[in-house]
């Protein structure tokens, strides 16, 4: 470690225009695939293995009539990677395959039969690109759902039997948001995933995917069992950030992962793109800056986020801001042959808990107690790390013992499952109607990467001084 001091000349003058580049480069890839599709393309963080593993199931799809699910955790990019496929074309029509997407949280209205009869909609839209026209859909209304799914069947039949013919795919998005629906959404397309003419491709994060298996077996069978599943894991921290401000980085000498990457997205097109949205003469008014932030500090990102990229890029805009306007101040080591400062434990918690109005908050695991001061969900957590299954046996005594009852715990399993905690994720559910369940006899869960940074969390001196201290562990008890 060095000591920075006033004596080291700083590389650069970062301005608010920096700011104003970085936030747009940080921006949503999903939104950009209707205003932009080349810059989406562009700025896409190719998952290659993955796209390549992909690509070969959906040219296959034709012969081996195959369901897929893609599962991954909230904010992975499950979304952008379908639509890596849905807008590109080429890619398309080299794999012989035309694709509809069904996206529920696009839908409009957003409720369950919006979704289905924007189904219909892109259906009928798809058809018509391809050179084989629908004739015999009803009107698109509520009443006629049934009659029009039967007639897209009958259709997709039709056009698998011609020579020339795409084979059919349907994407199934977002159907998480679909909380007490969901079940009604898949028995409309069981349909579709049940017969040889089409293959549907759903995505699931993980609640969901518990949900299906436990809820209808028919469901289970066509969307989880008899299907091929392409887990998505969560992409390197150091590597999404770099690739998304590459045109703002300096580019060294080096031949690290990094440097390559920088140089890699360094693209000319997107350069101009930049100057055109953001009204900047040319890109050299903007001088380039190292990315500044530690390999710990990455590693923090990616674990209290369990790796969701909006919430990465919500940290990391704040945390460059704070590091290129205190750079004089701050310790730094070298890294990668880059300057890496260190923000440390008091500033990160300055940042993100002190600060009310920053764009993530770091959460007081202690907020609820039990009479004799023990933190609920903090002693949830360590419970549902100890046993996983929640039951009679062990879960709700050991908790009972800190002074947490039956009741309190359910709805503590509750807040840690919600989606914007995301602190335990399901494994099994026993008969679901809705993703976050009501009953918890017997089910199963894990403590998600985030979970369980925050049992490390707690332990800072520095998130006891605005928090205090957990009270009795669980964990420690039992080990004892």
């Amino acid at each position: 470690m060095n000591n920075h001091d006033e004596t080291i000349p700083e590389d650069i003058d970062f301005t608010d225009n920096h700011l104003t580049v970085m936030e747009w480069l940080f921006s949503d890839l999903t939104s950009l695939t209707t205003t932009d599709i080349q810059l989406f393309l562009d700025l896409y963080y190719n998952r290659v293995s993955d796209i390549t593993v992909f690509c070969t199931h959906l040219e296959n799809s034709k012969d081996t009539k195959g369901n897929y699910t893609v599962v991954a955790r909230s904010g992975i990019g499950k979304t952008s990677f379908l639509y890596r496929f849905v807008d590109d074309q080429q890619l398309c029509k080299n794999l012989g395959i035309s694709i509809i997407i069904v996206d529920y949280r696009a839908a409009i209205p957003q409720t369950w039969e919006g979704c289905l009869l924007s189904f219909v909609e892109q259906s009928e839209k798809c058809f018509k690109i391809i050179g084989y026209e629908i004739h015999t859909l009803l009107k698109n209304t509520k009443e006629n759902l049934r009659d029009n799914a039967k007639a897209i069947l009958e259709h997709i039949e039709y056009i698998e039997g011609q020579k020339n013919g795409p084979h059919i795919v349907i994407f199934l998005d977002d159907f998480d948001y679909a909380d007490d629906v969901w079940f009604k959404l898949l028995d409309y397309f069981m349909p579709f995933a049940n017969q040889s003419s089409a293959s549907v491709v759903l995505t699931v994060r993980p609640p969901l995917y518990a949900c299906i298996k436990g809820y209808d077996n028919r469901q289970a069978f066509h969307f989880t069992k008899n299907i091929k599943e392409i887990k998505l894991e969560s992409l390197k921290v150091r590597e999404i950030l770099a690739s998304r401000l590459a045109p703002i980085l300096v580019r060294k000498k080096s031949r690290n992962f990094i440097d390559f990457l920088i140089d890699m997205f360094k693209i000319p097109s997107l350069e101009e793109r930049i100057i055109k949205k953001l009204g900047i003469k040319k890109i050299e008014e903007l001088p380039e800056f190292e990315y500044p932030l530690t390999e710990k500090h990455n590693n923090f990102m990616q674990l209290i986020t369990n790796g969701d990229l909006r919430e990465v890029f919500k940290i990391a805009y704040d945390s460059i801001r704070f590091v290129m306007k205190n750079r004089s101040k701050l310790d730094y080591r070298e890294e990668y042959g880059h300057k890496r400062y260190i923000i440390g434990h008091e500033n990160t918690l300055k940042l993100f808990c002190d600060n009310k109005q920053a764009s993530y908050i770091i959460i007081n695991l202690h907020q609820r107690r039990s009479r004799s001061g023990n933190s609920l969900w903090y002693n949830t957590l360590e419970a549902v790390k100890t046993f996983g299954i929640v039951d009679d046996v062990h879960f709700y005594p050991a908790l009972k013992t800190l002074g947490h009852s039956k009741d309190v715990v359910n709805r503590a399993i509750n807040d840690l499952l919600d989606k914007p905690n995301r602190f335990i994720e399901p494994i099994k559910i026993i008969n679901p109607r809705i993703i976050k369940a009501k009953g918890y006899g017997n089910d199963e869960y894990r403590i998600t990467d985030k979970g369980d940074y925050y049992l490390y969390l707690v332990t800072w001196p520095e998130y006891k001084e605005r928090y205090g201290e957990p009270g009795r562990s669980l964990i420690k008890e039992y080990k004892s």
